[in-house]
């Protein structure tokens, strides 16, 4: 059990030796994978193998009772940082579709986090406070506007990003008139 306490711990079989680097490995894609399934070297996304790969990845893991795990896996695998690309829409049509979907709200978490641990790491002077925050909420807002009325589960996670950016703005701030009193 190795000090796991949970029902989904107690019932799993131990990895045999022989599958323990093979078990890493794949663990290894699964969290650092990204990309688009049914993508072309051209950018664009075949929705017919797009959503035949995305419903057999979500089936094999119901089979093995890892449906959260792996919607929050696939989520970040779709996310991709949309600013500074000049993009008129985001995401892209087939991938919203599936992120609109009701029952897609762990794909949709995944997404969210995925775009927001994509940013990486910002630097700015002592007394900048959250303008480039305030940049990426102001985008975030114009594709939010954009799916409101054909996505509306699109529109309201992208809105919520918009808020997260908000919120790091304002912490920015308040960080930038610390700075200022020193």
């Amino acid at each position: 059990m190795g000090g796991h306490d949970g029902p989904e711990y107690a019932e799993r079989e131990p990895i045999p030796e022989n599958l323990h680097a093979a078990a890493e490995t794949a663990g290894s894609l699964i969290h650092r994978g990204r990309g688009v399934p049914g993508r072309s070297s051209n950018g664009e996304i075949d929705r017919e193998l797009f959503f035949s790969w995305i419903n057999r990845v979500r089936d094999l893991a119901k089979e093995k009772d890892r449906e959260a795990v792996t919607d929050l896996t696939v989520g970040a695998w779709l996310s991709d940082w949309p600013l500074n690309k000049k993009l008129e829409c985001w995401p892209d049509l087939i991938i919203a579709e599936l992120l609109d979907r009701d029952d897609c709200e762990d794909i949709r978490r995944g997404f969210h986090t995925g775009v927001h641990n994509s940013r990486g790491v910002t630097s700015r002077m002592p007394y900048d406070g959250g303008e480039q925050e305030r940049k990426v909420a102001e985008e975030f807002k114009r594709f939010s506007i954009q799916w409101k009325d054909s996505k509306p589960n699109v529109a309201a996670m992208i809105e919520s990003l918009a808020r997260s950016y908000e919120q790091d703005a304002r912490r920015h701030d308040e960080d930038g008139l610390w700075a200022q009193e020193w």
